[in-house]
């Protein structure tokens, strides 16, 4: 697994989409120093009060982060984990090393969020320092944790539609981000606590002392902390042994190029 693990932390290095991940993660930095410096944010944070001012920067950074920008890099890499190597033609000699496949999905998986957390966490740290530090540290804690709860779920739950629909798996989770996680995850009904992002926005708001009120918490996610955390690893764990079993039970062609 080891190897796997080298070959597809080469991938993402080498490849083409690392300077997509770094426009990505440069991009909230940027604006948010952009609008330090030439916007009007001093004035906003006092005609809006502390305390408001505290769960705007917040609920902005994890619009930012954790709904987004690790949905993007899932879209980027979890969901093709098994079509980039049909593209590339390495599937072949993955599939025949003396592994379970099983092995071949954790090890690109690790790959895959162990390069991606430390950057994307550098990136909201640095995004929330320009901001002014707001809320201090349990906020960056909150949002520290819900950020690293995505990148785990996503890529485990995308990896899924890339191992069942390899050719379409960027499509259809694009589809699934956008329909299901963004529009029905703000849904106040019983259909929004099946998404990741209600579980994160339960997370990042228990994690923090923010003052929140409890018609605001009915809709965006009212959660425990320890039912936001077994869901979350619950939908990690799941979709890593689905994907591992469509990895295990189904076979790959591996087209010639014309």
């Amino acid at each position: 697994m080891g190897s796997i693990f080298q070959l597809q932390v080469r991938q993402i290095l080498g490849g083409r989409k690392r300077w997509l991940v770094a426009v990505i993660l440069v991009l909230p930095i940027a604006l948010a120093f952009i609008n330090l410096h030439f916007g009007d944010l001093d004035r906003v944070a006092k005609e809006v009060g502390e305390e408001s001012w505290k769960s705007l920067c917040g609920m902005l950074l994890f619009i930012l982060y954790p709904q987004t920008i690790c949905v993007l890099f899932a879209l980027l890499y979890g969901a093709p984990m098994l079509q980039d190597e049909l593209e590339g033609r390495t599937l072949p000699y993955l599939l025949t090393r003396p592994m379970p496949r099983w092995k071949i999905v954790l090890g690109k998986y690790l790959a895959i969020v162990t390069l991606l957390v430390p950057g994307v966490l550098a990136s909201l740290t640095a995004a929330w320092m320009i901001l002014g530090s707001p809320a201090g540290s349990s906020l960056l804690f909150a949002l520290s944790a819900a950020t690293v709860a995505a990148v785990l779920a996503y890529n485990a739950i995308f990896a899924v539609f890339g191992f069942l629909i390899p050719s379409r798996a960027m499509i259809v989770t694009l589809m699934y981000a956008v329909v299901f996680e963004f529009i029905l995850g703000l849904v106040p009904a019983v259909i929004n606590t099946l998404t990741v992002t209600y579980y994160l926005r339960s997370l990042a708001l228990r994690l923090t002392d923010l003052e929140v009120p409890e018609e605001v918490m009915r809709i965006v996610g009212d959660a425990t902390l320890s039912t936001s955390l077994s869901v979350l690893g619950g939908m990690t764990l799941g979709g890593l042994v689905l994907a591992s079993w469509l990895a295990a039970h189904r076979e790959y062609i591996v087209t010639e190029q014309v």
